[in-house]
């Protein structure tokens, strides 16, 4: 029979929708991506509009940059953008990688990753956030650089709103925090288990639930 760790990845993958749901409000947001050209594009060109006409639309709404150069991705809303709470460029499965924004109002270039020093601390790390102007308007690019230098696992971008994002990432932390909890809960009892029966099994059973919490 196969052992099933309260805590373990694919206890938190059934929950994910769950806890993702309420993120998804806002206006919908398109993505492209800039096709090869014969030039290699600067980030000043391509913020500069010079490439608009080749940024063509992905379908699927993953972000990937498979070869040896950066890929760019556009991203825009269908309809300005009117409520109360901000909106907030989301980049989920980014837990290794790089990448490059480029966002209103003044395009400046800042490379980030989940180990960034400078991301919002009211956010968690299961994604990448940054928060957007309050009149973000529908055609006005977002500009997102990928590849360091290629980056063969996808990753997933939209637009979210502040306040329902936010809440969806709460209900992360606490499932996040609930799991590990448990995960502690069982490494002490199986410790003393082992300091009781001295059996070689019950170390290797620590052995594993410290790796799982190591690599949550």
């Amino acid at each position: 029979s196969r052992l099933i760790v309260p805590g373990c990845t694919p206890c938190r993958l059934a929950l994910l929708p769950a806890l993702t749901h309420a993120a998804t409000r806002g206006p919908a947001s398109q993505i492209a991506l800039l096709s090869a050209t014969n030039a290699t594009p600067t980030a000043a060109e391509v913020v500069r509009g010079d490439f608009n006409t080749d940024f063509h639309p992905v379908l699927h709404g993953l972000l990937r940059a498979p070869n040896d150069h950066p890929a760019w991705y556009r991203l825009q809303l269908s309809k300005d953008w009117n409520s109360a709470s901000p909106p907030l460029l989301v980049i989920g499965g980014a837990s290794r990688w790089r990448m490059v924004a480029y966002l209103p109002p003044d395009y400046a270039a800042r490379a980030v990753t989940a180990y960034s020093a400078d991301l919002d601390p009211r956010f968690s790390r299961h994604a990448l956030v940054l928060e957007l102007p309050r009149d973000l308007r529908a055609g006005q690019p977002l500009y997102v650089e990928l590849g360091d230098p290629g980056q063969t696992q996808p990753i997933h971008a939209r637009i979210a709103e502040y306040d329902a994002y936010q809440i969806g990432d709460l209900h992360h932390v606490r499932v996040s925090v609930f799991f590990m909890s448990v995960q502690v809960a069982m490494l002490l009892v199986i410790l003393c288990l082992w300091i009781i029966l001295r059996d070689r099994v019950f170390v290797y059973f620590i052995g594993y639930v410290c790796a799982q919490l190591f690599y949550n």
